[in-house]
């Protein structure tokens, strides 16, 4: 990681990178699940946390790359944090159904009701 901004950041990443093979698959995964379930509307605020810290994790890792534009990450970073913070998925998506239904009485009073409630 020759650009990375710091370097513990840098030490850590190359240890993804020894194992490449592995890292592909798990981050194409993860970039479709997010993508999915923020046009689903499906657990949105989980969603757009975990955008936070992938984009981040990118943003600390590209910054000083001369060819990248950082501001493009701080960008895409604002935008997953507001469909975190304004629930987004409680207008039109799954989330709103879930909520209607799970979350005003919570008749499932317990740790999974609680996450649905939280990650919603």
């Amino acid at each position: 990681m020759k650009y990375s901004s710091f370097h513990a950041h840098s030490a850590i990443m190359q240890v993804f990178l020894d194992h490449i093979a592995l890292v592909q698959p798990l981050v194409f995964l993860l970039e479709t699940a997010l993508a999915i379930s923020l046009m689903l509307g499906f657990m949105v605020r989980l969603a757009g946390v975990v955008g936070v810290l992938f984009i981040l994790n990118l943003l600390i890792g590209l910054y000083n790359d001369p060819t990248e534009w950082p501001w493009t990450y701080v960008g895409i970073i604002c935008t997953h944090g507001m469909f975190a913070v304004a629930q987004a998925g409680r207008s039109f998506g799954i989330d709103n159904l879930l909520a209607k239904h799970l979350i005003p009485g919570l008749p499932y009073d317990g740790p999974v009701a609680r996450a649905i409630a939280l990650t919603s």
